[in-house]
């Protein structure tokens, strides 16, 4: 259930992100939210809060990366040999992970005819085969299914600045 406050972006998100890790099982590190900010030539890391610092958590929509690729066909983009992504190895360094990214699932935050970003959950582990099953089709539908009811919160309270 939805629940933030008026004008609680942080917990909002932090909402998503916790239905989206007992969904998949997965650890607070493996859920990313990027939103589409400046007159939406750029997204910015939103959640995790770590990510939400700084300048150099924003990425320009033309860079290729899965989250660009997800935005520009408006569907999910699914990357289960994320070490041949070559923009995950910046990605990874934003968290400070030990545990490198093997697969990715990318899917666009959309709201009626409004974009407002990425939604990345991935599965980390030492290899790609401890990295757990592929993402597949049906967990593109899956996530879609548990974000959903966050989008129309999402866009009343905008991106963050």
């Amino acid at each position: 259930m939805v629940s933030p406050g008026p004008g609680d972006l942080p917990g909002l998100l932090r909402q998503a992100a916790q239905a989206v890790e007992q969904a998949f099982g997965l650890r607070p590190d493996e859920v990313a939210i990027l939103l589409l900010v400046d007159q939406a030539r750029l997204l910015k890391f939103v959640h995790p809060p770590e990510l939400a610092k700084g300048g150099e958590n924003l990425v320009p929509v033309t860079v290729p990366s899965l989250a660009s690729q997800a935005l520009q066909r408006r569907q999910a983009v699914i990357e289960n040999d994320a070490p041949r992504a070559r923009h995950v190895f910046a990605y990874e360094g934003l968290f400070g992970s030990r545990l490198p990214i093997q697969k990715m699932l990318s899917l666009p935050l959309i709201h009626g005819q409004a974009v407002l970003g990425v939604i990345q959950v991935s599965r980390r582990a030492p290899s790609r085969a401890e990295a757990g099953n592929d993402f597949t089709a049906a967990d593109a539908a899956k996530l879609q299914e548990v974000i959903r009811s966050y989008l129309e919160a999402l866009t009343r309270l905008g991106p963050a600045a």
